[in-house]
């Protein structure tokens, strides 16, 4: 399990720093934000933070890490008192974690060839593509960093508050819960842009991030 999980919420996304040190966890989150930072632009940001003994030092330079890639933190959520502490004395709101069993993710490396499968009962996150013929499940949301062009289901069986965020999202086949969709044929015009699909009014839907 990595030092950095990150995975959408109704709010926008949350990024948890766990493990025992911060500098591994906040080596951990620069090597992400430069691996592909636009997927997180635009949305309103949450930090967890599960490491122990972290003061207004350390947080300062985990915040200061997430402004330098164009992100802000609207909320710390700890229950550790230091923590929270810290948080007040840099300006910022926090507050304990609800108590909600944790939305671990699993972290895929690499590529996802035509004929693999990835499933996992929370979210997962491809740093890579998924290429046509590939498929994706997840119990939680499904978080790309590269082309989407599999076959992906976001919060399988049947959550269909679930999302799927990719910075090129042209899946075969997408479902989130109960709902499930196909683009329409042919290739797509322009550039194109980091997207999140999630369920509104009982369709799914596709926007812009950022």
């Amino acid at each position: 399990m990595g030092a950095v999980a990150i995975k959408g919420t109704p709010e926008g996304i949350a990024i948890i720093l766990r493990g025992e040190r911060a500098d591994i966890a906040l080596q951990e989150l620069e090597a992400i934000l430069n691996s592909s930072v636009s997927l997180l632009e635009g949305n309103r940001i949450t930090l967890e933070v599960k490491v122990p003994a972290v003061g207004v030092d350390e947080l300062a330079k985990v915040l200061g890490t997430l402004k330098s890639h164009g992100l802000s933190v609207e909320k710390i959520v700890s229950d550790a008192e230091s923590v929270r502490k810290a948080a007040y004395a840099l300006g910022l709101k926090s507050e304990k974690s609800r108590g909600v069993k944790p939305d671990f993710a699993l972290v895929k490396r690499g590529p996802v060839r035509s004929g693999q499968k990835v499933s996992y009962e929370g979210s997962i996150v491809i740093i890579g593509d998924v290429n046509p013929g590939g498929e994706v499940i997840a119990g939680g949301d499904v978080m790309v960093w590269g082309s989407l062009k599999g076959i992906v289901f976001a919060g399988a069986p049947d959550d269909h508050s679930r999302r799927i965020y990719a910075l090129r999202l042209e899946p075969s086949l997408i479902k989130i819960g109960p709902y499930i969709a196909r683009p329409p044929e042919g290739a797509r015009e322009g550039p194109l842009k980091p997207e999140v699909a999630f369920v509104q009014e009982g369709k799914i839907v596709v926007e812009e991030l950022g």
